[in-house]
């Protein structure tokens, strides 16, 4: 937890010798101050649902009390209302999610701790998600992967910011267990063909996103981004992927 509370700020740190250093990443982080009551719930409650990154391989199920459950990774949490619905949906399931954005530790934390939910299956890692993938994640370990309106980054000159490249993708696929699932919801229409395109080249990614009704997902329709979308009427896009080796 060092590296999380610093100066009154909860900030990812990155390590300088040996990391890819990206020109173009898909967020933006600005130092923002925390009330001292959310560095106390980080301070208390970090050894409980945190895993602090590392440049080394882990084994993710290790982390949780039942090591033998299969593993979904969500990326971008927010505020932990998907994270809190994966875990409850799928309670055989260990659920590890990766945020990047500060506010969303004692978020989650509150829920988790101080609303008296019974749920034991969820751990976090504050750190840019593919650095994530690349250092901590062994190949063949990760059972689904969730991205939730991932950033669209709308305009065209912000297109290379977005998260879902080909690159990315692949990366993606490494980690998957064989008939592991790619889980992609957004509501950006260019993003979604975007994906699409992207996925058509990739031979051990088979699209079976037709044989899934998007009501089962409602559970995850409940986010912030998931209402906005909903309010300004924009169809919402459910893509899901089986990884075949």
């Amino acid at each position: 937890m060092k590296y999380i509370i610093t100066n009154n700020l909860c900030i990812p740190q990155y390590n300088k010798d040996g990391n890819i250093i990206r020109t173009s990443r898909s967020f933006i982080c600005r130092n923002r101050s925390l009330s001292r009551q959310s560095i106390n719930l980080i301070k208390t409650y970090w050894k409980d649902i945190g895993i602090d990154f590392k440049k080394k391989k882990i084994d993710c199920s290790s982390m949780f009390d039942n090591v033998d459950n299969p593993i979904i990774l969500e990326v971008g949490f927010g505020d932990g209302s998907s994270l809190i619905n994966s875990a409850l949906m799928y309670k055989n399931y260990n659920i590890l999610g990766v945020e990047v954005y500060i506010p969303s530790i004692p978020k989650i934390i509150h829920k988790l701790f101080l609303e008296g939910k019974c749920i034991n299956n969820i751990k976090v890692i504050l750190h840019d998600v593919v650095e994530v993938l690349q250092y901590m994640i062994c190949n063949n370990s990760i059972h689904i992967i969730q991205f939730f309106f991932p950033d669209p980054w709308v305009k065209l000159r912000h297109h290379k910011r977005r998260i879902l490249n080909i690159s990315v993708i692949n990366l993606v696929c490494t980690k998957l267990v064989p008939g592991g699932i790619l889980h992609i919801i957004t509501d950006c229409k260019s993003y979604y063909h975007s994906i699409v395109d992207i996925t058509n080249g990739i031979q051990n990614l088979k699209n079976i996103s037709e044989f899934y009704c998007l009501s089962y997902y409602s559970g995850f329709l409940s986010t912030r981004f998931a209402q906005k979308a909903l309010l300004k009427n924009n169809k919402i896009y459910n893509l899901i992927f089986i990884c075949v080796k």
